[in-house]
């Protein structure tokens, strides 16, 4: 069973990354380093030499983006306390930690189902008030629709729209039915009014009742 292995796969992980630390830290232009701190509860990244399934591999991958004026940052990483992702802005000087991704109703909660393919994209001082753009899923089905959601560098959850939803009963050009989009990558234009959003299209032939390809 896919899951069972996937669940396997990161509870070997965790216990073989219990003496390593998520580290953040910047360095100046001659690799220099400038300051450095502990990401809290965050499963380092798989190096490339473990054995474990792609999807585990996918799950813990970290992302980070610059605020355009290169003030602060925020990092989307997978946590080892709820197996949740969390968006976490830092300050660029010292890297205090500035704020936690919260859900925008007030509740404090954290925002669920964030996905790690598409990382995070943070717009310019343009057209969305330094929006920081993210996809989550709603459901855990595969074929689950998704959402692009937005949060204020405070942490709170601001907006959100749907994408077109993954349906087993799309076909591609060429008679291959469409089995999941997943979104790889969040782009903003130069004046922040536009965001592009790429996919990955997972596919099947009709003919064949096995086997996936992308």
């Amino acid at each position: 069973d896919d899951d069972d292995e996937y669940e396997d796969d990161m509870e070997e992980h965790k216990k073989q990354e219990e003496k390593k630390r998520s580290v953040l830290m910047t360095m100046n232009a001659q690799f220099e380093i400038l300051s450095e701190v502990t990401v809290e509860d965050a499963i380092p990244s798989f190096s490339s030499s473990d054995t474990t399934t792609s999807t585990a591999k996918e799950e813990a991958q970290i992302s980070l983006s610059w605020r355009p004026d290169g003030t602060s940052l925020c990092i989307s990483t997978l946590d080892t306390t709820d197996k949740t992702r969390r968006i976490r802005t830092y300050d660029r000087d010292d890297l205090n930690l500035l704020s936690v991704g919260k859900s925008e109703d007030g509740s404090g909660k954290t925002v669920p189902n964030l996905l790690s393919t598409s990382g995070v994209a943070w717009s310019s001082s343009g057209g969305c008030s330094n929006l920081i753009a993210a996809v989550q899923k709603k459901g855990r089905r595969k074929n689950a629709s998704k959402l692009i959601v937005f949060f204020e560098p405070n942490g709170l959850q601001h907006g959100e729209f749907k994408l077109r939803p993954s349906t087993s009963t799309a076909t591609t050009d060429d008679d291959k039915v469409v089995l999941e989009e997943v979104v790889t990558g969040l782009n903003w234009n130069n004046e922040s009014d536009l965001l592009s959003v790429t996919f990955r299209v997972i596919c099947n032939s009709k003919s064949e009742e096995g086997g996936e390809e992308e």
